[in-house]
């Protein structure tokens, strides 16, 4: 599936940001993010099946000594549902670290120079994380 698209997810408890590779797989883009919400398995599958997508990468939060927190617990307990979904469909998924990912996130948006407005929303801190997740995987393949 290596001409098909990467997809990867920054899961937050109100947010998840997403993010997508090109087909190459060189550039990662964030392309918005859902809410976090009952339906957001299935609005995931749906984005899959519409963007030729091959691979999911899923944000693993550990905390700085790379154990696990209680969010790491959450984001395992979706991404299992997640990955069962997607092999019944024969994608691929992959947990990957996302340590500081979010901090980082943060430093890239105030860097844009945006409104102070804009600066506070923090969905684009969401779909920031997710992209930078992506890049992140896509430099080491």
């Amino acid at each position: 599936m290596k001409n098909n698209r990467v997809l990867a997810i920054d899961y937050g408890t109100k947010r998840i940001g997403l993010a997508l590779s090109d087909e190459l797989r060189i550039l990662a883009t964030p392309i918005g993010h859902i809410e976090n919400r009952k339906s957001s398995l299935n609005d995931i599958l749906y984005l899959i099946s519409e963007k030729n997508i091959g691979t999911v990468i899923l944000g693993l939060p550990t905390n700085l000594s790379g154990g696990d927190s209680q969010w790491t617990t959450a984001v395992r307990l979706f991404g299992e549902k997640l990955r069962t979904a997607l092999e019944t469909r024969g994608l691929e998924f992959h947990f990957y670290d996302e340590r500081l990912t979010s901090i980082m996130a943060e430093t890239n948006i105030r860097a844009q120079g945006l409104k102070r407005t804009q600066l506070h929303e923090k969905y684009r801190r969401d779909e920031e994380a997710a992209r930078l997740l992506l890049q992140e995987w896509l430099d080491r393949l």
